[in-house]
Formats: C-alpha cells, sequence, structure tokens
C-alpha cells in the first residue's frame, strides 16, 4: 500500500512538471498491482542468467563498434603519389562542398552536411538537411550577406543559410513568392541566383530582378531580345563546328550573378532545344557584352572563381576583361590563378596523372601535382578548393576522399 500511495505522489509531481514545460502529456491513472504481481520473486539464478545477456548485448555494440573502426583501418593508406589527408568518414555520394580555413564542409546526395578538419581529416560535425534530389538543392556557396553565417544552399523553394562553425546555426528564407511561381514548373533546376538583396530568375517573359528589401521587381532580359539581339551578333563556341537556328519560341534559362554581381551569364535555347547558345550581360551598362553559340553536346558552364565561363569545353572566357584561353579537353577546373590537367592512360581513368601551372605553363604540360601508383586504381577530382583538391580514390571496391595540398 505504501508503494502505491508513493507512486500515485510521484506521478503527480511529473504531471506538474511537464504541464509547466509547456509539453503535452497524456494523463494515465496509476493503478494498484496485484498480489499476485506484487509476490513475484526472481531468483538468483534468473539474476544471473539476465546479467549474461546484458553483458552479451553490451559486448556486441562495442564488437559493432569496432568493426566500424576496423572497416576504416582497413583501407590503408591510398595509391597516390603525394603527401595527402584522407577524410574520417564517408555519408555517401559528394555533391558539392566548400573550404574554410580549419575545415572542408561537404553536401552529400543522400542529405547530409559533414565538416572535416583540413590537417586530420577527423570528422567535426555531422547533421541531415535533405536529399538534394527531394529538396532541389542545386548550389552551395560562400556567403558574407548575413552576419553569422558564411555559406548557403539554394533549393527549389528556400535559401538556407549555415555557419561552418556551428552546425545548429540554420536559418532558412523562402523566397519570393512571385519568384517561386515561375520557376515551380521550370525545366532546368539552376532558376535562380542570387547577390546579396537582390534574385535574378527565370520566368515565362524572360529574366527577371528581384530587391527582396523593397520588393521591386523588374522584367531585366525579354526573350524577344534572343532573335533580334543573341542570334545575329552570336559566335561559334567551336570554330569548326556548326550550330543549329530554329525559329521556334527561344527563351534565356540558369541565369547567374557574375563579377560580384556586375554582370549576368544566361543560356538561351529554344521550345525544340535545337538552338543553344550563352550571353554575358553587363547590368549597368543595360547591354549584352558577347554571346556564343554551340551545339548541345557542348553545353557553356560558369562561373569559375567568380569571373570564368567555359564555353564550348576548351574554351574559357574571364568576364572581367573578355581575356581568352584554350586548353585541351582532359582540363577540368580552375580557381582563376592556378590551373589544372588531367591524364589517363585508358578511358576507364587508370593511370590518373594530375598537373597544375599558371595560365600559360599548363598548355605545355604544367607541373605533376600527384598520380597513381597502382594501375588497378582509378580516381577523379571531385572539386578544386582554394588550397586543396578533393581527389576521390578508388581501389578494388575500396573509396578514399583525399585532400592534396596544392598552394
Amino acid at each position: 500500500m505504501k508503494n502505491f500511495i508513493f507512486a500515485v505522489v510521484v506521478a503527480l509531481i511529473l504531471l506538474i512538471f511537464c504541464t509547466s514545460c509547456g509539453w503535452e502529456v497524456e494523463i494515465v491513472e496509476p493503478t494498484k498491482p496485484s498480489e499476485s504481481e506484487a509476490e513475484i520473486v526472481v531468483s538468483e539464478e534468473e539474476k544471473e542468467e539476465k546479467q549474461k545477456v546484458l553483458e552479451n548485448s553490451e559486448t556486441a555494440e562495442e564488437g559493432s563498434e569496432s568493426a566500424e573502426q576496423e572497416e576504416y583501418v582497413e583501407k590503408g593508406e591510398p595509391p597516390i603519389s603525394c603527401e595527402n589527408v584522407v577524410l574520417e568518414t564517408s555519408r555517401g555520394s559528394i555533391y558539392k562542398s566548400l573550404e574554410f580555413e580549419d575545415r572542408i564542409i561537404i553536401y552529400y546526395v543522400e542529405g547530409s552536411i559533414a565538416a572535416f578538419d583540413i590537417e586530420t581529416g577527423e570528422e567535426i560535425y555531422e547533421f541531415y538537411f535533405g536529399d538534394v534530389n527531394e529538396n532541389g538543392a542545386f548550389d552551395i556557396v560562400k556567403t558574407d550577406y548575413k552576419e553569422g553565417f558564411d555559406y548557403r544552399i539554394l533549393t527549389k523553394d528556400k535559401i538556407a543559410y549555415f555557419s561552418s562553425k556551428n552546425d545548429g546555426l540554420i536559418e532558412e528564407v523562402y523566397l519570393p513568392e512571385t519568384v517561386a511561381k515561375d520557376i515551380a514548373d521550370s525545366r532546368f533546376m539552376m532558376a535562380y541566383s542570387i547577390y546579396r538583396d537582390k534574385i535574378i530568375w527565370q520566368s515565362k517573359d524572360g529574366i527577371k530582378i528581384i530587391n527582396t528589401e523593397t520588393g521591386e521587381e523588374e522584367l531585366l532580359l525579354s526573350n524577344d531580345l534572343i532573335e533580334s539581339v543573341i542570334i545575329p551578333s552570336a559566335e561559334k563556341a567551336v570554330p569548326e563546328r556548326t550550330f543549329h537556328v530554329d525559329y521556334a519560341p527561344y527563351f534565356f534559362y540558369n541565369p547567374k550573378f557574375i563579377c560580384d554581381g556586375e554582370k549576368i551569364a544566361v543560356s538561351v535555347t529554344n521550345e525544340r532545344f535545337i538552338f543553344w547558345a550563352t550571353a554575358l550581360y553587363n547590368i549597368e551598362k543595360e547591354g549584352f557584352e558577347w554571346s556564343y553559340a554551340y551545339d548541345e553536346m557542348l553545353n557553356a558552364d560558369y562561373p569559375f572563381a567568380d569571373k570564368f565561363i567555359s564555353i564550348g569545353g576548351r574554351r574559357f572566357i574571364n568576364a572581367e576583361n573578355g581575356n581568352e584561353i584554350l586548353f585541351d579537353e582532359f582540363t577540368r577546373s580552375f580557381d582563376g590563378t592556378n590551373f589544372f590537367g588531367i591524364e589517363y592512360d585508358d578511358m576507364d581513368m587508370h593511370g590518373f596523372k594530375a598537373f597544375m601551372g599558371d595560365r600559360n605553363s599548363i598548355i605545355n604540360g604544367g607541373t605533376e601535382i600527384f598520380s597513381l601508383t597502382n594501375d588497378a586504381a582509378t580516381a577523379h577530382i571531385d572539386n578544386i578548393f582554394e588550397n586543396y583538391l578533393l581527389v576521390c580514390v578508388h581501389e578494388e571496391g575500396t573509396e578514399w576522399n583525399c585532400l592534396v595540398k596544392y598552394k
């Protein structure tokens, strides 16, 4: 009886505490134990058996953790001919990544975002943001627009701001209604771009711009300009190849702020996806600086280092001054100062070698940064950061994500 009264008192105390905290509490009437329940006595043998089960369970959990650790340890050193830091864990397929002063941030396709120590490869933290294919994420970039945040992810309906130092600091800002409505049915994922308080996006009439502080918006580039301005002035991206002109309705897509928000790089096609082009628009001068047309197999890529545009896969144009650089087809990417060339012994990426040089020397081969030390291994450069390469190395079912310092 005393035990029953004590249980009631404890239950009332917990109920008062939980209610004061604002929790929803389901009230359950305490029941008095029956005589048969009260008289149950556990024998010493039963106690010993339960203790054994508990110990075996704990041992199994420890064994599971050890197995995970052993799986990582058993990877050994990656077959690569340079000093490198192997990232401690992998959360799946790498989608996007960024370099910060002391850490690398990686966003995985499966939805996790993880931070790794740049000198040891140790995982600092990991949290779940959302599957890339489900939330429509298409870009992850550094930003200083919001105090306390240093990078953001653009998705199909919102902008999420993060802090590389604090994984618990997240601010989500939904797109203005007019923007979200226009891009909801877009066939192109990269339908908008942001520079500080301005957003440019693809609408049915062309590229629009809005000031998120004032709400003021306007049609910046009308689709009507394509037939009257872009097509007549477009140069061939690859001189020896032709491009097709079709008379179906044309439209702009994939707008991106470039050169610190002073200009806009934008792609062009038509309803039948026969004509393809890329143009550079100067916002201040209110005019196009150039446009290049190409066939659909050689789409443009931009921006690199906020000022370079890749035309036709081999031609890199500096959007600040119009200077052009030509590279062979194995050139991977660059950060604006250093350029990288890749060589393979065969089409399966065996015999991988990476070279680096400035804008002049890379054309003549550059300086070798690393090569694979095993003919059975393959590799690819996943990203080029300000100071590091993120290199994914594969060998007989084992994968390493390596940081290779090049500066």
